[in-house]
């Protein structure tokens, strides 16, 4: 089973789901070449991660991207290499976008990527982590900017 979907619970930003799910798909099957995945994506408000990251994490206020890894529940009679769940802020994205000088199209690809490393089995727990993850996390972007043109997101804008 090879499965992405993309519940966009959120109204702020016109997000084109089917690219989203495209950068996904392509990211997993091609890039990481998975043999079988699925992820559900939440794109959400701020509140809804905020609610998220205090329920599940314990942690105060909103966040960019939280992981879920529900590898250890059985889905079918056959493992998949990643089964998971993100929630992905659009909104924190545009913060994070004018303070890296880049735009929230790209930085909600950059979550995508960030969270399917974590359910593969990168960690950023140490700066020696991190760094790894970042490296890998750097060319997954680069390979899908040179193959999708990520302002296609926004569906209000004109393509």
């Amino acid at each position: 089973m090879k499965e992405v979907t993309i519940l966009n619970e959120q109204e702020i930003f016109p997000i084109a789901v089917d690219l989203f799910e495209s950068l996904g798909h392509t990211l997993m099957d091609r890039y990481l070449e998975l043999n079988t995945f699925q992820l559900g994506v939440h794109l959400v408000t701020v509140d809804r991660m905020a609610e998220v990251n205090w329920d599940y994490l314990k942690h105060k206020g909103p966040t960019d991207v939280i992981t879920f890894d529900h590898s250890e529940m059985e889905i079918s009679d056959e493992e998949a290499d990643l089964y998971g769940e993100l929630f992905i802020c659009p909104e924190i994205a545009r913060t994070q976008a004018m303070e890296f000088s880049t735009t929230w199209q790209s930085e909600i690809v950059r979550y995508l990527a960030h969270g399917i490393l974590h359910l593969i089995g990168f960690n950023d727990g140490t700066t020696e982590e991190k760094d790894t993850m970042k490296l890998r996390e750097n060319h997954l972007v680069e390979q899908l900017a040179a193959e999708f043109n990520f302002q296609n997101l926004d569906l209000s804008q004109p393509s």
